[in-house]
């Protein structure tokens, strides 16, 4: 039971206190210390020095900067980026850290190779340039392959490139394949609309 106020009255309830959290201590030098790090950080990579040990000067700036707080250092939340730190200089070392060597492939399998997909997708586009200036299928392939050269090796035999180019044209390529499939495609209408449009001589 509440007690009263001396004026008779009862006391409202109090509200409870809001705890109270103590503002970060940023040090005005070595903030400026940090500026200046990643400044000079910047200033290597701008300088055609290597961008990996360019980006590692930054995090070491910010790692020192970070450690100078106390509720940082106390929790050991700098610790991720000290890791990364470690790692990529080991990389500049020329050592292969575990961490991004010997990573497992959460998503199973292997990784969809872009460059690969682009090639299938820009050879199957000159296939179907060929055969829209009137040459036979096989024929075709059979010559993208051969001007290809070693990029021509991602295709077994003629057959298996005029199968992608159907898969292309049925849209069931990767979404990269498509995308270059229709960019080669806007290449070479362009191409034959330049030609309709040359003055006859």
């Amino acid at each position: 039971m509440r007690k009263p106020n001396a004026d008779g009255g009862t006391p409202a309830a109090q509200e409870p206190r809001e705890q109270s959290i103590e503002p970060p201590r940023c040090d005005p030098n070595e903030y400026l210390e940090l500026l200046a790090h990643l400044a000079e950080a910047k200033s290597q990579a701008d300088n055609g020095v290597d961008d990996l040990a360019a980006a590692l000067h930054a995090l070491v700036g910010v790692l020192n900067f970070l450690k100078s707080e106390p509720a940082v250092t106390s929790n050991m939340l700098h610790r991720p980026l000290a890791i990364l730190a470690h790692t990529v200089r080991d990389v500049i070392r020329g050592a292969k850290p575990p961490a991004i060597f010997k990573r497992k492939n959460s998503h199973g399998g292997r990784p969809a190779n872009a460059s690969v997909h682009a090639a299938q997708a820009a050879m199957a586009s000159c296939v179907d340039a060929l055969i829209e200036a009137k040459m036979r299928p096989e024929d075709a392939a059979r010559f993208v392959i051969h001007e290809a050269g070693e990029q021509g090796k991602i295709f077994k035999s003629p057959k298996s490139l005029l199968i992608y180019r159907s898969e292309m044209n049925g849209g069931r390529a990767p979404e990269l394949a498509q995308q270059t499939f229709k960019q080669m495609a806007t290449f070479w209408e362009g191409m034959r609309q330049f030609e309709t449009d040359l003055p006859k001589i």
